[in-house]
């Protein structure tokens, strides 16, 4: 059996340009690695004092599952969660809705609107 070979002569850059247009996936990659490049150097860099803030902010969102020892908390039970008790009242309008918040409010109930 015969096969029949083309050798090119052919730089590396070029080679890769061929082989691009053969697999349309990897030219996909390649233009998605440019692109996010190109927005890497376009974006700023955020300031230290926001990175500082953001680092901060996580921290003390991890601090709530840790124990006294360190540990981060892994099981839904060991986790203290207070409990809450609420309902949703679906109104005719907003008249109603308005009317509803001031009893409960006058009740001394925590109400929240919600337009859904």
């Amino acid at each position: 059996m015969e096969v029949e070979v083309e050798i090119l002569d052919v730089n590396e850059e070029e080679a890769r340009t061929l082989l691009l247009s053969i697999d349309p996936l990897a030219a996909l990659a390649e233009s998605q690695q440019a692109l996010h490049d190109r927005l890497m150097e376009v974006a700023p860099t955020p300031p230290p004092e926001l990175l500082a803030a953001w680092q901060a902010e996580a921290e003390m969102a991890m601090a709530k599952f840790k124990q006294k020892n360190g540990q981060i908390v892994r099981g839904r039970n060991e986790l203290e969660i207070s409990e809450q008790f609420l309902i949703v009242v679906t109104c005719r309008n907003e008249k109603q809705q308005v009317e509803l918040m001031g009893k409960f409010q006058g009740e001394g109930l925590e109400v929240k609107a919600l337009v859904g």
